[in-house]
């Protein structure tokens, strides 16, 4: 599939400009999209995994949640006592 379309599908606000490599890593493949309605710019940093490497993606994206997850509670609990 095209890579615009797949960078669609995240559903961001506004319209899809710019989808260009972004860095230079040898494991996955990284770009920056940038979409842009009338009055705002959302830049967005997609990556695409190299299966080879890493051929269980899910496990990956249950991984990177659980941590997101544990990174907001923490933060509340720290928040929460200053």
């Amino acid at each position: 599939m095209e890579l615009a379309l797949l960078a669609n599908k995240f559903n961001v606000k506004g319209r899809l400009v710019t989808l260009v490599p972004f860095g230079n890593g040898n494991i996955n493949d990284t770009f920056l999209a940038v979409y842009r309605n009338t009055f705002t710019e959302t830049q967005v940093v997609l990556q695409r995994v190299n299966k080879a490497v890493f051929p269980n993606p899910e496990a990956i994206m249950a991984n990177m949640h659980a941590i997101t997850l544990h990174c907001h509670a923490k933060r509340r609990r720290t928040e929460g006592t200053s």
